[in-house]
């Protein structure tokens, strides 16, 4: 099995990204307790993952190829079974994070009973 190397340094990159989102909840660097303005967490945080997002978008102009296919965006001269694959792959990203959102939601928000 092949690994492109743009696909392993984007797996790498955001998987940076989870480890980051996870250690500013869990130490809250911007913890309003501590005097800063509440919107800065909320700020700090998308800052984070922007900066994520671009290296991603840097390794792809660096690795990517230059006719713009990637893992996901392969051309259309597959049989269909292989375009049905890869337009799974690419559409199950978006109800993977709706998943965690709504998982995550009900989880910080619902009362904990002892």
């Amino acid at each position: 099995m092949m690994i492109w190397e743009e696909y392993r340094l984007h797996a790498i990159i955001f998987s940076v990204r989870c480890l980051t989102v996870f250690l500013m909840a869990t130490l809250r660097p911007f913890d309003p307790a501590l005097g800063w303005n509440p919107n800065m967490e909320y700020v700090a945080l998308w800052g984070v993952i922007l900066v994520h997002h671009r290296l991603a978008d840097a390794v792809t102009a660096v690795y990517g190829d230059k006719d713009g296919r990637t893992t996901v965006r392969q051309g259309d001269n597959h049989s269909p079974n292989i375009q049905l694959v890869l337009r799974f792959y690419a559409f199950y990203q978006v109800p993977t994070v709706l998943l965690i959102k709504i998982l995550n939601f009900f989880v910080c928000w619902t009362p904990n009973f002892y």
